[in-house]
């Protein structure tokens, strides 16, 4: 029955425009369960529609063969466009396979060519542009805090 919803869901999906916008609504026997759509900041947005209930994105590895040599599934941010040959910055989330890292769960920078390693910070962001404090920052050189504005190495024991 599963199936079948999901079925509907795919071939009553409707898509509208305006001016600004590219809508596009999936919906289960008329229902409206939420949208998606892409604006003019090149952005890709998701809203669901279900009352009491979370937008999310789910990613699932195959039913078949698993991956052994790569992650089950990821989701990967690009810092050099796709069409630059010249080299490959990116940072990944992954679920990684049994045979690969023994399955455990990594956040990955990756790069080639001409690619930087660049620094990941955990910051605590506020709605103001540009506001954010960051205390935590990973490097190649280690882990550092922020304390009073200077980057200290955390210390290991």
């Amino acid at each position: 029955m599963k199936r079948l919803a999901i079925l509907a869901a795919l071939v009553s999906c409707t898509a509208s425009a305006d001016t600004y916008v590219d809508n596009l609504y999936w919906q289960v026997s008329g229902q409206t369960y939420g949208r998606q759509w892409g604006d003019t900041s090149g952005r890709w947005n998701i809203q669901t529609y279900a009352s009491y209930s979370s937008t999310a994105l789910n990613l699932f590895p195959t039913l078949g063969i698993s991956a052994t040599g790569d992650s089950l599934s990821e989701i990967t941010l690009h810092r050099i466009a796709y069409q630059n040959t010249s080299g490959m910055e990116r940072l990944n989330v992954s679920a990684m396979s049994d045979a690969v890292d023994g399955g455990d769960y990594r956040i990955g920078v990756e790069r080639s060519g001409a690619g930087q390693f660049h620094p990941i910070r955990f910051c605590f962001e506020n709605v103001t542009p540009g506001v954010a404090v960051c205390p935590l920052r990973i490097t190649l050189e280690g882990v550092f805090i922020n304390v009073g504005g200077q980057w200290r190495p955390v210390a290991y024991q």
